[in-house]
């Protein structure tokens, strides 16, 4: 082996390229056909993804992204996606510049068992060992994940070197019926985020609260602003943030979908120094309040089920029931095959 990366082609029929901004509510469409497969249930939102790709720090749709698509004519162009040809996805990113990577990959479940899952794993290790070579000491993690039903890509992650290291757990309430009000714990001030003033101060927390949880990872302010404020279902009065004084206690950061009428819980922090007074509960049950105000029958949010700060108990305490696991396989990313 020479060190060169090979990378396997699609097979006939099918072509690989980057994907174009024009595609985001194909892609969307896509990734919630395999959602309802191998999920149950389908959380993509095209308006979302579309402003991932535009806002996303370092993220470069022509460097980072890939389609494959039948070609024109194929028996696969209509049978599988309506005519618009796409037939699978993936993506990379770093969440921490050229450090914690992070690969995704959907193909439509009519069009797996051909070899699409290697091809575009390929391009994710390939692209991923650029990044590796431009990290601090050439050191980068690539983690990959996929549903406790996907037993295929469970399978190729493992056959690929990677090692399981976490389960995470899709937790899911009803809203139909009121949520209990919530019980602030003496001495702290309770308001929305409020926009051009706030943004510091979460942004800092919540980097805060989150420092010692697995996978942990820091934007700069900017990038989140950029970031939070590209994302269209962005909703101040979703956000419920504490206040001790001039400090940020805790916040709990929600986002509505009104086209499913559901909401997800994004973040919810507690600073070490007001944990075990019940402010993660408070906070949980306020957002699901506000999301059923604004329509959600129901609201969804994920958790490491080794999560060091007690949160699935908090969940669960909170009525929260577990819906779908999905496994966290992770490998060092290796500067060129020579190292594999």
């Amino acid at each position: 082996m020479d060190g060169r990366d090979p990378t396997h082609d699609p097979p006939s029929g099918y072509r690989l390229r980057p994907p174009r901004r024009q595609d985001a509510p194909i892609v969307a469409a896509l990734r919630t056909a395999c959602e309802i497969c191998d999920e149950g249930e389908a959380t993509t939102d095209a308006a979302e993804l579309a402003a991932d790709w535009r806002c996303l720090p370092r993220f470069d749709l022509e460097r980072d992204a890939w389609v494959i698509e039948a070609v024109a004519g194929g028996d696969d162009t209509e049978r599988i996606t309506a005519g618009n040809g796409i037939v699978a996805f993936a993506w990379l990113r770093d969440e921490e510049e050229h450090r914690v990577l992070v690969g995704e990959y959907s193909i439509h479940p009519d069009a797996r068992g051909r070899g699409l899952d290697t091809i575009l794993m390929d391009r994710i290790e390939a692209r991923a060992r650029q990044h590796a070579a431009l990290a601090p000491d050439r050191e980068a993690t690539l983690d990959v994940f996929a549903p406790v039903a996907c037993a295929d890509k469970l399978a190729l992650f493992a056959g690929r070197g990677y090692r399981k290291v976490r389960e995470f757990a899709r937790m899911h309430i009803d809203l139909t019926e009121p949520v209990p009000l919530p019980t602030w714990p003496d001495g702290l001030t309770v308001r929305t985020f409020r926009r051009g003033k706030d943004e510091a101060a979460v942004h800092d927390a919540m980097d805060e609260a989150f420092r010692e949880h697995f996978r942990a990872t820091s934007m700069s302010l900017t990038d989140w602003c950029g970031f939070l404020y590209g994302n269209p279902r962005f909703d101040p009065g979703l956000w419920t943030v504490t206040w001790d004084g001039g400090q940020v206690a805790g916040a709990c950061l929600g986002y509505y979908y009104p086209d499913r009428q559901s909401g997800y819980i994004d973040e919810l922090g507690v600073l070490p120094a007001w944990r075990r007074r019940g402010l993660g509960s408070a906070l949980l049950l306020a957002t699901l309040a506000s999301l059923r105000e604004r329509g959600a029958r129901d609201a969804v949010l994920g958790v490491d089920t080794r999560n060091v700060t007690g949160a699935l108990h908090v969940y669960e305490a909170a009525g929260m029931t577990r819906r779908l696991l999905t496994h966290v396989y992770t490998r060092r990313v290796p500067v060129s095959l020579l190292e594999t």
